[in-house]
């Protein structure tokens, strides 16, 4: 894993690390060829001219990619969701289902 990526999983509380580290194994077995960096403060998944970040921050978790175009489809299907302009809200605890984590990823 990528230094930055490391230490920015290992400044997290135990419960939200173990969520990211969830969320992180998804990308990696999803995004195989994927090149992991920091990008805004957060942990990015690169494949060609994408890209999806997991955001971690006080009060929620997200999972972010660079526009809203990538989200429609998500934000149909997915109602209920609460998302941003390119991003989904995953409440307090990162929660949210692997089904849904993967068909965003």
């Amino acid at each position: 894993m990528n230094p930055e990526v490391e230490a920015c999983f290992s400044a997290l509380r135990p419960r939200r690390k173990a969520r990211m580290n969830e969320l992180q194994g998804l990308k990696v077995e999803l995004l195989p060829g994927a090149i992991v960096d920091m990008h805004y403060r957060m942990p990015t998944y690169r494949v060609g001219d994408g890209r999806i970040a997991i955001a971690s921050q006080k009060n929620f978790g997200s999972l972010c990619t660079c526009g809203y175009h990538h989200i429609e489809a998500f934000r149909a299907n997915h109602p209920r969701i609460e998302t941003g302009r390119g991003c989904n809200n995953l409440g307090a605890s990162i929660s949210g289902t692997e089904t849904t984590c993967r068909s965003r990823i």
